[in-house]
């Protein structure tokens, strides 16, 4: 009997992430298990594994938090092995930073109980060294699979500009731009005179919406240098950041980065990232160069790395090389060998 995985995304538009679930589910296929594709509003169905590409703090952005919790418990009740693929899990200086000291103590103690009562009953399996890292701050123990690069959807490579002038991205949440700009506006002025696309992942929010329109005000200093786009398709996330010669990651990890991370890994763009931990990997393998600070660091980054196009052309291909060691068919093949296991 072919081993049938329960898979949950987003099903409104939350960039990189139903774009990663739909590879991981053909890569799944291919290895011979047969995925569900489902939302969270359609329960749960009989079978042999549950993947969720949801974390705590998605479902609750976008009202889904009871449901979510709700079939999770229903799977661990049946023994069913759990698979969360974003960093699930927020670490409490995490929480504080994004509800306050009180509201992150909350819901910091939610999450305990929630999963402390799912790896009692369940095996749980994480696919972010963030979430295992989160995970083991709260005393569960993990399966750890690495996360895979799904391959390039067919979009042309980067190359540099013709007109000779740099694509920058600014690639992320609008409530996580502000690293880029708390303070005052001229902060983005830091990060030279280079127009700046600020490329949104996720974006369909209120949170998120009342956060665009701060951003808005920040991105009118820099009159005809700055853009932004709105909530994007997953196919249009692709296209807008395949042609960029830079990304800027300035966020920390959240639901919809492993995806968004994929995507850019897969069309090999350079990428100057935060400390989060979800960029470790590419830092190692040197497609990434970390900024400490924001803006500061990241503007001399930019510096840096616009001036030396065979700095990039090196970046790209060790993206290229990992997005190949490092792939979704890998990943699938992992969570296949815990049936045999």
């Amino acid at each position: 009997m072919i081993p049938k995985v329960a898979s949950y995304a987003p099903r409104r538009k939350h960039n990189g992430v139903t774009l990663y679930a739909a590879a991981l589910e053909a890569a799944l296929s291919g290895q011979g298990l047969a995925p569900h594709s489902l939302g969270l509003d359609e329960g749960t169905v009989v079978a042999d594994m549950a993947l969720f590409h949801f974390e705590l703090v998605t479902a609750m952005l976008h009202g889904d938090v009871l449901r979510y919790f709700s079939i999770l418990r229903t799977y661990a009740s049946r023994g069913v092995p759990i698979i969360l693929v974003a960093h699930t899990v927020f670490a409490p200086e995490q929480l504080r930073s994004k509800f306050g000291t009180i509201g992150g103590q909350i819901i910091g103690a939610i999450q305990r109980a929630v999963y402390h009562r799912l790896a009692s009953r369940a095996k749980i399996v994480v696919l972010s060294k963030l979430g295992l890292r989160s995970l083991e701050q709260i005393g569960i123990d993990a399966v750890y699979v690495p996360l895979g690069i799904y391959p390039s959807t067919g979009f042309s490579d980067v190359s540099p500009s013709p007109d000779g002038e740099l694509r920058v991205g600014v690639v992320g949440h609008p409530y996580s731009f502000k690293q880029l700009w708390l303070g005052a506006n001229a902060s983005l002025i830091a990060l030279q005179d280079l127009p700046l696309r600020f490329i949104a992942v996720g974006g369909d929010s209120k949170v998120d919406q009342a956060e665009a329109e701060r951003l808005d005000h920040a991105i009118s200093a820099l009159g005809s240098r700055g853009s932004r786009t709105g909530p994007l398709s997953d196919e249009e996330f692709a296209r807008e950041t395949s042609s960029l010669d830079i990304a800027l990651m300035p966020y920390q990890a959240t639901g919809s980065a492993s995806g968004a991370l994929s995507s850019i890994v897969a069309a090999g763009v350079p990428m100057i990232v935060s400390n989060s931990p979800i960029f470790d990997d590419v830092v190692r393998e040197g497609g990434a160069v970390r900024a400490a600070t924001w803006p500061q660091d990241a503007a001399a980054a930019l510096v840096t790395l616009g001036a030396d196009p065979e700095r990039r052309d090196r970046m790209r291909a060790a993206l290229r090389r990992f997005s190949a060691m490092q792939g979704i068919d890998q990943t699938a093949a992992a969570i296949r060998e815990l049936f045999t296991c």
